[in-house]
């Protein structure tokens, strides 16, 4: 069966990849308000200030989870994954507790 694009006012226009930056969504958004977001009231660059930060956080968690994959398929028994888990496990009970903090700061 052949697959036929939709026709419809509100189809949107395909993606020229398959990935996203999102950044440039969130810039592109937020460009479109005024200098008050909706948000409790925050500027602006101070609300996309949050989500910067926010979205390099879990970038880099992501990386994180990825490498523990990694690090799972090469281990030879279980105690080298049980080590390895939980290495990942309080690397990131850390993170997350900078992430709080630096919020916090920024908010």
């Amino acid at each position: 069966m052949k697959n036929s694009p939709q026709k419809s006012a509100t189809a949107s226009t395909p993606l020229p990849s398959l990935g996203f930056d999102p950044s440039e969504m969130m810039q592109g958004f937020t460009s479109k308000t005024g200098d008050i977001s909706v948000f409790g009231g925050f500027s602006k660059n101070g609300w996309l200030d949050l989500q910067q930060h926010s979205m390099n956080f879990l970038s880099n968690r992501f990386k994180q989870d990825a490498e523990l994959f990694n690090k799972l398929k090469s281990c030879s028994n279980t105690s080298e994954m049980t080590q390895a888990c939980s290495d990942f496990y309080t690397g990131a009970a850390e993170d997350y507790q900078t992430q709080v903090a630096k919020l916090t700061t920024l908010g």
